[in-house]
């Protein structure tokens, strides 16, 4: 279970440095126009910062990298390498893959799933 809220908080750090990504490149010209799933594409990297809370009481700091790569037809691929509370969570980067949808409101869904068989899924907006 804590190992599933560790990922499920990586893939919403990530779709959130993504979308501000967004935001201060240009979503303004894609919103004048409308959204859609090309309007998400290419790769976007981003640092992990922050904390996880395993139970109660008990703080562990958490800090990683990752890489995104959206495909703009819906598809996305991400690597990622983490380290909480100064013990990596794996030897090597660790891989995930999922299917994201963007809406012509810019809104949108996004589902991961880690080569673990874990998954997430959230809604977002650009």
């Amino acid at each position: 279970m804590k190992k599933q809220n560790m990922k499920t908080w990586i893939c919403k750090a990530t779709l959130a440095a993504t979308l501000t990504c967004l935001a201060l490149g240009g979503a303004t010209v894609a919103q004048a126009a409308g959204c859609s799933n090309a309007t998400l594409s290419g790769k976007n990297g981003q640092t992990i910062s922050g904390e996880l809370l395993p139970a109660a009481g008990t703080v562990l700091p958490q800090n990683g990298v990752a890489m995104t790569t959206f495909d703009g037809k819906g598809k996305f691929t991400q690597v990622d390498f983490v380290v909480i509370n100064g013990t990596p969570t794996s030897t090597n980067f660790a891989s995930e893959t999922g299917t994201y949808m963007v809406n012509s409101n810019c809104t949108g869904k996004q589902e991961s799933t880690t080569r673990t068989g874990l998954g997430s899924i959230w809604n977002s907006w650009l």
